[in-house]
Order: C-alpha cells, then sequence, then structure tokens
C-alpha cells in the first residue's frame, strides 16, 4: 500500500513539473534547453513512479498465483482481477509517458538554446505590392484598388 500511495504521489509531482517543461507555459525561465531539462526530469519522475507503481502490482498477483496453485493453502484462494489489470495498465502507461518525455528532450542535452530555424526580417515594405495599371488606380486617391483586403 505504501509503494502505491508513493507511486501516486510521484506521478502527481511529475505531472506538475512536466506542466512547467512545457513550451506553452510562460511561467518561470523560456530557455528552451531549460525547458527541454525540466521535462527531463518529469519524465524520469513518471518512470519512477511506474516502477513504484508496477513493483506492488506484480507482488500481489505473483502471490495470488502461488496460493492459487498450492494444493496445501488453507485460505481462500482469489484470483486475478480487474484491479490488477487496471494497475499494469495505469503503470505501463506511467512508463510509457515518461520515455516519451525523455525521450522528446533527449536533443536538448547539446543544444546551444538557439533555434534551428532562423529568422528572416521581411523586405522593405517601400516597394509597391503589385503594379498600379490604369484600370486599378483610382484618382480620388494615391492607392490602388487592389491594396484593401
Amino acid at each position: 500500500q505504501a509503494l502505491m500511495i508513493i507511486s501516486i504521489l510521484l506521478g502527481f509531482f511529475a505531472a506538475i513539473i512536466s506542466l512547467f517543461g512545457l513550451q506553452c507555459i510562460q511561467f518561470g525561465t523560456t530557455d528552451p534547453v531549460a525547458k527541454a531539462k525540466i521535462a527531463s526530469g518529469g519524465g524520469a519522475l513518471f518512470i519512477v513512479a511506474a516502477m513504484s507503481a508496477m513493483v506492488p502490482v506484480s507482488w500481489y498477483a505473483f502471490n495470488i498465483t502461488q496460493q492459487f496453485y498450492d494444493i496445501l493453502y488453507p485460505g481462500t484462494k482469489f484470483e486475478l482481477g480487474p484491479a490488477l489489470y487496471i494497475g499494469w495498465a495505469g503503470a505501463a502507461l506511467q512508463l510509457i509517458g515518461g520515455i516519451c518525455l525523455c525521450l522528446a528532450c533527449k536533443r536538448a542535452t547539446g543544444a546551444t538554446g538557439e533555434y534551428a530555424y532562423k529568422y528572416r526580417a521581411p523586405r522593405s515594405s517601400l516597394r509597391p505590392v503589385s503594379r498600379n495599371y490604369p484600370s486599378e488606380v483610382d484618382n480620388s486617391s494615391n492607392y490602388g484598388k487592389n491594396a484593401y483586403v
């Protein structure tokens, strides 16, 4: 029971830490390398939470299986039920989520904090968008008919 409570608490803290590691959250640092490291830390906590949930569920399933096939066991024999399968599925989802977070942020370890795409400023807006043909020019103003959106 203690490992399951630890797993729940670790999963909660991992979700909070991973939330701060998202690039769309502007709380804390805005450096993409720091955000990736925070998200990787959250992923690592998800992996630890998954392991701390997988251990008691698998241990209990092992005990149930051993007691079920023991001919000399005098107590009530239980079978594997839906709670064990839900525990395994939850731990597997936590493990997959933690691995995905860690792998998605793997490239940030050697990054310099710059984006791969370089911003190029637009060209000067002083040149006209289109040529002003005599049929397009409104004589009452200096703007062409196609200058409005």
